[in-house]
């Protein structure tokens, strides 16, 4: 096991308490030396995609775990998370329908997770 899983986890339990969806995990690490991991969900507004980055940065952050980079959450359509070993991609409807990571990034190894009720 990767050491990064246990911190992976963490996030996709964070990601279903603040209610995102369309929550998948894709390995890019066999495509490309950026990161091992996307993590890509879907929020409703700029305060759920806020929310969700402020829970994973504080609960990480009790792992001694740091986000090196985050970018665009001012504007919250699409925030980024990168954690060296891992990347967390929030975004709101449209700006994940544009950019379509997972077409982009089609032929890794993908993991999709069931929406929480």
């Amino acid at each position: 096991m990767k050491p990064c899983n246990n911190l992976i986890e963490t996030v996709i339990e964070k990601i279903k308490e603040k209610k995102c969806r369309n929550l998948v995990k894709l390995d890019v690490g066999e495509v490309t030396d950026l990161t091992e991991s996307f993590i890509i969900c879907t929020s409703d507004s700029d305060i759920q995609s806020r929310a969700v980055v402020d829970a994973i940065s504080e609960e990480l952050k009790k792992k001694d775990k740091y986000a090196h980079s985050i970018e665009g959450y001012e504007m919250a359509k699409w925030i980024l998370m990168d954690y060296i070993n891992f990347v967390i991609h929030v975004f709101q409807e449209e700006q994940r329908t544009y950019y379509n990571l997972e077409r982009l990034w089609g032929d890794v190894k993908r993991e999709d997770f069931e929406d929480e009720d």
